[in-house]
């Protein structure tokens, strides 16, 4: 994983963030909680996912789709499970409501669009393990 790679992955993190700061002055704190909540379900599981599909991508020559396709199933278990959780256990986050499953939405895709950017220049750089020119 580059530097290019570990900005990218970070950017939807930090502007999550930053937006759940605005929002929160502007409207409540509860929003805060709500888009670190997504942040906390999303991002750890985008890492790995990310790290996964690149492994793959390195062996095998569908390692890219194969490796999408589990990190999405991770990645929306992830999000959708531990969201449920964390929204029944916390009644702040009761009270905020469908808020909260926006920020988690966002916090979701916005993670899955870098991934996949990311992912797709890879696979071209390197399909099935080999630099592009070789063999």
């Amino acid at each position: 994983m580059s530097r290019r790679d570990v900005f990218w992955l970070l950017l939807p993190t930090v502007l999550m963030l930053g937006a759940g700061v605005a929002v929160a002055v502007a409207v409540g704190w509860d929003h805060l909680l709500a888009a670190g909540v997504a942040v906390a379900l999303t991002f750890p599981v985008g890492l790995f996912a990310f790290w996964f599909a690149g492994w793959l991508i390195a062996r095998h020559p569908f390692g890219g789709l194969l490796g999408m396709a589990v990190g999405l199933a991770v990645r929306s278990a992830a999000a959708i499970g531990g969201g449920l959780a964390v929204f029944l256990l916390t009644p702040r986050l009761k009270e905020l409501g469908i808020g909260f499953w926006i920020w988690l939405l966002v916090a979701y895709l916005s993670g899955l669009i870098v991934d996949t950017g990311l992912l797709a220049g890879r696979a071209v750089v390197s399909p099935a393990g080999r630099e592009k020119g070789k063999g």
